[in-house]
């Protein structure tokens, strides 16, 4: 498992990924995001706060699958969380390791509590290798 890890986005990463993820021209509130890690092999994915406003938590863990041969292995965590995520700031939600993990289906499932947003669930599959963007909210 991984240390609990944040980062702060700088406006022009925002505006980058608002422009990417541009939908009709609806803003994403929430969005999963690859984070640059040190090894080449291995990333963060981040969720991103855009909402403009503080999220009072955000509730996180994965659901990862196999099969080898005829047989099916599943494993999971959950129970980690944040607290008080500040707008324009990532939290890492998961770790995928490319030559690893590539065998793997990862399932990530989050439950974010805001005053605007109320309380709200996402489940979002990665793929490993090529997993860079996925807004999950949008402005309506």
């Amino acid at each position: 498992m991984f240390d609990l890890k944040t980062i702060e986005l700088s406006a022009e990463a925002i505006a980058s990924a608002e422009n990417q993820g541009s939908n009709g021209g609806r803003k994403p509130l929430l969005w999963l995001e690859r984070g640059a890690e040190d090894d080449a092999y291995e990333y963060g994915v981040y969720l991103v706060n855009n909402t403009g406003e503080t999220l009072d938590y955000v509730d996180f863990g994965t659901i990862t699958a196999v099969k080898v041969d005829d047989d099916a292995y599943v494993s999971g965590n959950s129970g980690r969380r944040y607290e008080n995520v500040p707008q324009g700031t990532g939290v890492k939600v998961e770790q995928i390791h490319i030559v690893y993990d590539s065998d793997y289906l990862i399932t990530i499932d989050l439950r974010v509590k805001s005053a605007l947003l109320g309380e709200r669930e996402f489940r979002h599959f990665v793929s490993r290798a090529n997993m860079h963007y996925k807004a999950l909210l949008r402005e309506e």
